[in-house]
């Protein structure tokens, strides 16, 4: 009997084993930079500026230096178990792979963690260096007094063919016939749209979910970016996972109709319904920060909005006259009958040299362009709008 019982705790043995060596406890220590309110956690740099997402309901600001002991989860983020505060820094080095950016922000990702960088040309100094999304980088910042971080100095050392991080779902289309789907994520504070290619279904993905998702990162001939899915699961919050989804997006506002906005950001559009919130005083092409929630329908409300001072050329005192304010809008174009300009949302292009001759008056539409010194604005682009109605 001791011999049969003996044998049995052995094969039990056996079989917990692996499962122990499945939960790995790792120290780390680094400075604190962001904060994931979706994870419950904050975003560390560590002394080589990979990053590091800790999950702990302790309070932390920016710039702290803490030491940290718990548990590597699966997503590759540490439930923390034990945590020491060791000081405070004013700057931070960070390494990772640009995911999005614009003139006045660089959103930066590694080790499935994002930071979003203020860059040195919104408060006025020149840039440091030219970017695009793919780039690896080592950014070196300043701690701010509100705990941002902003640029000091940013070094480029080639160009990511992947990478891999966290994101809230605001839309998500598979492929159709020919055409990609498209992927919309909030990612700290940016949007990312990610293009779906054929054979990767994303119908599971219901907005407002918290998603880790791989891409391919592919760069044009003119250092063009594009960033195509190739995996994505829903994040297991367990007990984290209960909260509202909140989204927050910095752009140019292109439609203010009674109930809803849209705000053009970086990685695409954003729209909300206004609900019982006053926007009219806002107008077209405005730069402003916006804070919505996801709902479980798919579409999102507004929460707060005003204008901001960190969108593409909106510095507002910014930067020596180097950069024109950058203008987008969609919907229905109405083009001239001489060919000098495009018409959308009440808002005249100056079309110049862009061949518009694939576009109808009446036609849905995206068009970007730049305002100059003399109030007009300059076409730059013009696409086809499929997402649009008229």
């Amino acid at each position: 009997m001791r011999r049969a019982l003996l044998l049995v705790m052995v094969v039990l043995g056996t079989i917990a084993l692996p499962a122990i060596a499945q939960a790995r406890t790792v120290k780390v220590r680094g400075v604190v930079v962001a904060k994931n309110a979706r994870l419950h956690g904050y975003v560390l740099a560590l002394r080589s500026g990979k990053l590091q997402l800790v999950r702990t309901t302790a309070r932390i600001r920016n710039g702290r230096v803490i030491a940290v002991r718990g548990t590597l989860l699966a997503d590759r983020s540490i439930r923390v178990q034990r945590l020491r505060r060791l000081g405070k820094v004013s700057r931070v080095r960070i390494r990772g792979t640009v995911l999005a950016h614009t003139r006045t922000l660089l959103t930066v990702g590694s080790n499935g963690a994002v930071v979003t960088v203020r860059r040195r040309i919104a408060r006025g100094h020149a840039a440091t260096t030219t970017v695009t999304n793919g780039s690896l980088c080592t950014s070196i910042d300043h701690i701010g007094g509100d705990g941002g971080l902003d640029e000091d100095s940013t070094s480029i050392a080639g160009s990511a063919p992947t990478a891999e991080f966290n994101g809230t779902v605001v839309s998500a289309a598979n492929a159709s016939g020919s055409a990609n789907g498209s992927l919309v994520l909030t990612v700290g504070t940016s949007v990312l749209t990610i293009q779906v290619p054929t054979g990767v279904d994303v119908s599971a993905l219901t907005a407002g979910s918290m998603v880790e998702v791989r891409v391919a990162i592919t760069t044009d001939s003119t250092g063009v970016a594009t960033l195509t899915l190739v995996s994505a699961h829903v994040e297991d919050h367990g007990e984290d996972g209960n909260h509202e989804s909140r989204i927050r997006v910095t752009g140019v506002l292109t439609a203010n109709v009674p109930g809803s906005i849209t705000i053009q950001t970086a990685g695409g559009d954003v729209t909300m319904a206004t609900g019982t919130i006053d926007t009219s005083a806002l107008a077209l092409t405005t730069c402003v920060r916006a804070k919505g929630m996801i709902n479980p329908d798919g579409t999102t409300t507004l929460l707060r909005i005003h204008p901001s001072d960190d969108c593409d050329g909106h510095e507002g005192n910014g930067g020596g006259g180097g950069g024109h304010d950058m203008v987008a809008a969609r919907g229905a174009v109405t083009i001239s009958s001489d060919k000098l300009t495009a018409t959308v949302n009440g808002i005249d292009f100056t079309i110049g040299t862009v061949d518009v001759s694939a576009f109808a008056t009446g036609a849905c539409v995206k068009v970007h362009g730049t305002r100059n010194m003399d109030g007009s604005i300059s076409l730059v682009s013009i696409e086809a709008d499929t997402g649009c109605t008229v």
